[in-house]
């Protein structure tokens, strides 16, 4: 764009104006300049490149020596030339804003205000890459809302809406910061949680299972939960694999009667478990409470 510049003001050099000759109007295509540095430059880029068109016009009209014209002349090209360009800089900022808008959108759940299902295999993918390369561990916990579907049809799905929210809610008061927490199906949820072993996200599980049992009460009464704990690194599992350990620890915490959790695997396993070969059985914590 500098070359393009450089070029222009040549041309409005050379184009006769100073021997005499009638004025080309060449300056216009200044214009084209701007407006490719306001679409595709940052702030400080632009600036620069108005700089030098500013600068080399100068030149060019000081050497053509125009008159008093010259001064006009030079007002009015720059001031097309700087409106024009930060107009549309000022589009297209707006628009990556919309993008980006519509972007995260495509990847939240717009009931609770999680990340849905395609941010949840996305943040998976991400943070289990992170953790292969930094070896450290990753849990993934699987959890949905025990007898959801009774729920709807004794109360209504206003109602079962409201207690998603609620789980949603109390989720995002939870888990720490560079944790992911996401609805992934009607009442299912899930939870990427980075640099956690096997016994810190059932900690998370059991913390998350208590609150919401807490904070739903009233007409619905309290809302149990039932949680499936997966590890990932450093055993080196793909997301499929820690998405199927989770989801098959989900379903033998609701066989063994909801409202409790059960870990697929524990990493590190303890001595005993090793020798006894059951190390990678799924353990149950959280027992329904009384």
């Amino acid at each position: 764009m500098v070359l393009g510049s450089a070029i222009i003001t040549l041309a409005l050099y050379f184009n006769g104006e100073r021997f005499g000759g009638p004025a080309a109007d060449n300056e216009v295509l200044y214009l084209w300049i701007a407006l490719y540095a306001g679409y595709f430059f940052s702030r400080i880029q632009l600036f620069v490149q108005l700089t030098v068109i500013a600068s080399g016009y100068a030149m060019a009209l000081l050497l053509i020596h125009p008159g008093q014209i010259g001064v006009t002349r030079w007002l009015i090209t720059m001031g097309v030339v700087t409106v024009s360009a930060n107009v549309v800089y000022a589009l297209r900022r707006r628009n990556d804003q919309l993008v980006a808008r519509l972007s995260e959108a495509a990847r939240t759940d717009p009931l609770t205000g999680l990340v849905n299902r395609k941010g949840f295999d996305e943040a998976l993918a991400r943070e289990l890459a992170n953790a292969t390369r930094a070896g450290r561990s990753l849990a993934l916990l699987f959890c949905d809302i025990d007898n959801f579907k009774a729920l709807n049809d004794r109360l209504g799905h206003p109602t079962g809406d409201a207690v998603l929210v609620a789980v949603g809610s109390v989720s995002l008061d939870l888990v720490r910061f560079g944790d992911t927490m996401a609805r992934i199906g009607g009442d299912e949820f899930a939870a990427i949680l980075p640099n956690t072993t096997g016994p810190g996200a059932s900690d998370t599980a059991e913390r998350l299972r208590r609150l919401v049992a807490d904070a739903v009460n009233g007409e619905v009464g309290p809302i149990a939960m039932s949680f499936g704990v997966a590890v990932g690194c450093p055993q080196g599992k793909t997301s499929e694999d820690l998405i199927r350990e989770a989801d098959r620890a989900l379903y033998e915490a609701k066989r063994l009667g909801r409202n409790r959790g059960v870990i697929a695997s524990i990493d590190p396993v303890p001595e005993t478990d090793a020798e006894s070969g059951t190390g990678a059985e799924p353990r149950l914590f959280a027992p329904a409470r009384p």
